[in-house]
């Protein structure tokens, strides 16, 4: 078709579709090498979602691990994509949730020790009820949790947007 073209609208749309690619290429080749050849940017894709936090890490792990294995020439070997990033994501989220229920805790008992007669008395008395609710809500939220769903982010407003995001279902 694009050989029969008598108003050369050819030349136009090769340019245009030129524009379009989001990367300058070495030797402008369909394969993801920097200009420079110095550089590849394999695609990988996943079977399971990116929400799929324990695969994301699996997946992340053994591309690393694959990656730098088959590295004979000392190249800068480095993850990028929604996998990595999840797994990267996850690990910090946690070390942060660990690291702040903590910093909250020792900062209750210093406000304790400070303000109370017999801190640790006042602080165990006000602070068992709590850390016991918490414990059992996680527990059971274990137990009886599939994952989170699109109608768990739907109940609130607010984070209208985040069902536009791939959940489990």
């Amino acid at each position: 078709m694009l050989l029969k073209d008598p108003l050369r609208l050819r030349e136009f749309l090769i340019d245009r579709i030129a524009a379009a690619v989001p990367m300058k290429t070495y030797a402008n080749d369909a394969a993801f090498i920097s200009p420079d050849g110095s550089a590849i940017l394999i695609r990988i894709r996943g079977r399971n979602p990116v929400s799929d936090i324990e695969f994301s890490k699996r997946l992340t792990a053994a591309v690393t691990r694959v990656a730098e294995h088959e590295n004979s020439d000392g190249f800068q070997i480095g993850c990028a994509g929604g996998y990595a990033i999840a797994a990267t994501s996850a690990t910090a989220i946690r070390a942060d949730m660990i690291s702040s229920v903590i910093g909250s805790c020792v900062s209750l008992q210093l406000l304790f020790i400070l303000a109370y007669r017999r801190p640790v008395r006042s602080f165990l008395f006000a602070f068992t009820p709590v850390a016991l609710g918490v414990l059992l809500g996680f527990g059971l939220y274990a137990l009886l949790s599939r994952g989170l769903s699109r109608r768990y982010f739907s109940m609130d407003s607010r984070a209208s947007a985040v069902n536009s995001m791939p959940m489990d279902p």
